[in-house]
C-alpha cells in the first residue's frame, strides 16, 4: 500500500472507530462521519475491494465492542450499497451533495427496514413498517447533515492536502477512471 493510502486509511479508520465510540445525546448518535467515510472510500479505492474492508472493518470492530443488535446486517448492507454509490473522487461539488443524499436515504430505508424485519418493536404489517418509517424520520436529519458535513470535510481537505503537498499526479490519474 503506498504510503498516501496507508495514511487515508489510518486516519479514516481511527476517525471512524472513534466517532462510534465517544459518548454523545442520542439525538446525535447518527451525526456520524460513517457514510460520509464509506462514499470517500469508494471514491479513493474506486477500483479496489479496500474500499468496503475500512468502514466494515471500523463498523464490526466497534459493534463488537458494544455489542452487536438486532438488524445489524442491515446496517452493513447499508455500508456496501453507499460505497458502491460514491463519486469520482475529484467530482463535483453537486455530485458529492447528492451521492451524500443518496447513501442518507439508502441507510435510512436499509435501516428501518432492517428494525422493522428483525426486532419486535413494530407488527410485521405494512402498518407497522409505515411507523417505523415515521419514527425514524427524526433521525434522518442528524444522518443527512452528518453526511453532507463530514462529506464536504474529507472531499475538501484531500484536496487541499494532497493537491498542496505535489501529488497532483494522482488527482490525473484518478480523474481519468
Amino acid at each position: 500500500m503506498k504510503k498516501e493510502s496507508f495514511i487515508i486509511a489510518t486516519v479514516l479508520l481511527v476517525i471512524l472507530a472513534a466517532s462510534r465510540l465517544v459518548s454523545h445525546p442520542e439525538s446525535m448518535s447518527l451525526l456520524s462521519p460513517l457514510w460520509a467515510v464509506c462514499l470517500f472510500c469508494g471514491s479513493y479505492w474506486r477500483k479496489s475491494q479496500l474500499r468496503f474492508v475500512i468502514p466494515l472493518v471500523a463498523m464490526f470492530a466497534t459493534d463488537f465492542y458494544l455489542g452487536m443488535y438486532p438488524g445489524a446486517q442491515f446496517n452493513y448492507l447499508a455500508v456496501v450499497l453507499s460505497v458502491l454509490v460514491a463519486p469520482a473522487l475529484m467530482a463535483s461539488v453537486w455530485r458529492i451533495i447528492s451521492s451524500g443524499v443518496l447513501a442518507a436515504i439508502l441507510f435510512f430505508i436499509v435501516s428501518n427496514v432492517g428494525v422493522w424485519w428483525s426486532a419486535s418493536l413494530y407488527p410485521h404489517t405494512a402498518a407497522g413498517l409505515v411507523d417505523c418509517f415515521m419514527m425514524g424520520l427524526p433521525f434522518f436529519r442528524a444522518t443527512l447533515v452528518g453526511t453532507l458535513v463530514f462529506s464536504a470535510l474529507f472531499y475538501g481537505l484531500y484536496r487541499l492536502v494532497f493537491a498542496s503537498i505535489g501529488f497532483e499526479g494522482f488527482f490525473k490519474l484518478r480523474n481519468q477512471n
